[in-house]
């Protein structure tokens, strides 16, 4: 798995902050931060806004 693909599941997924996320990857938190913006992936942003939220029964 590329570093983007883990930093994106270790947040998205896993729930980690970003000080958990450096730790596990050595990266900064400048860089996760940078990485996770949506603006900055546009054919991830629809993806990002709707795997936050809760699904409804």
């Amino acid at each position: 798995m590329n570093l983007l693909g883990k930093v994106r599941r270790l947040h998205y997924r896993d729930g980690h902050t970003l000080s958990e996320i450096e730790r596990r990857t050595g990266l900064t938190r400048k860089t996760i931060r940078k990485w996770l913006n949506p603006e900055n992936h546009p054919q991830m942003a629809h993806f990002i806004r709707y795997a936050a939220k809760p699904h409804s029964p």
